[in-house]
């Protein structure tokens, strides 16, 4: 089982709801890498996590967007079989929580997912309300009621500081990512 102390002894951390409930009020809009990890909780179900966020009025909503792009792009004659996809993509990622490796009801790493920004502050509050890539994963988390918290580390060079921790990170464990991550 890894520890994640290759993040935890490196940045700041906070609970995601708590941070975002305080307007992301402690976060630098500094330049540097940030990192989701979860809090294991034996006594919850991913795939019910999972199954019950795909059955939300937001999912279902952003289908119904997604065919009236396509109704809509026909009609106007700008595409015949073309609109937006953003469902697909939403359930894409939601799909990722199986990824995450349990052991004998352990989990066998808490990060989910780490990456870099020109602005921490910015990315952390886009991590929690829309514009990130793991926004649907977050939120079917949440309203499973896991926990997760948020991490922070100031880098000028934070490109380079997230190269050097997925190098670090896929040392670690077996040539592989965060399961939120694909590159």
């Amino acid at each position: 089982m890894c520890n994640s102390a290759l993040f935890r002894r490196r940045f700041t951390w906070g609970l995601l709801t708590s941070l975002a409930w305080d307007d992301f009020g402690g976060v630098s809009t500094e330049p540097g890498v940030y990192c989701l990890r979860l809090v294991w909780d034996k006594g919850r179900n991913l795939g019910t996590t999972i199954s019950g966020y795909k059955r939300t009025a937001l999912l279902k909503a952003i289908k119904r967007k997604d065919e009236e792009s396509h109704r809509l792009f026909r009609q106007v004659g700008l595409a015949r079989e073309w609109g937006w996809d953003e469902y697909g993509q939403a359930i894409d990622r939601v799909d990722r929580l199986r990824r995450i490796e349990v052991t004998n009801g352990t989990l066998s790493c808490p990060i989910l997912y780490f990456g870099s920004t020109n602005s921490l502050h910015r990315r952390l509050d886009e991590l929690a309300f829309g514009g990130h890539t793991v926004n649907h994963a977050v939120w079917a988390l949440l309203l499973g009621g896991w926990q997760l918290y948020a991490g922070w580390k100031e880098a000028q060079a934070y490109q380079a500081e997230e190269q050097r921790l997925k190098t670090m990170y896929m040392e670690r464990h077996a040539s592989n990512l965060p399961p939120l991550m694909d590159r």
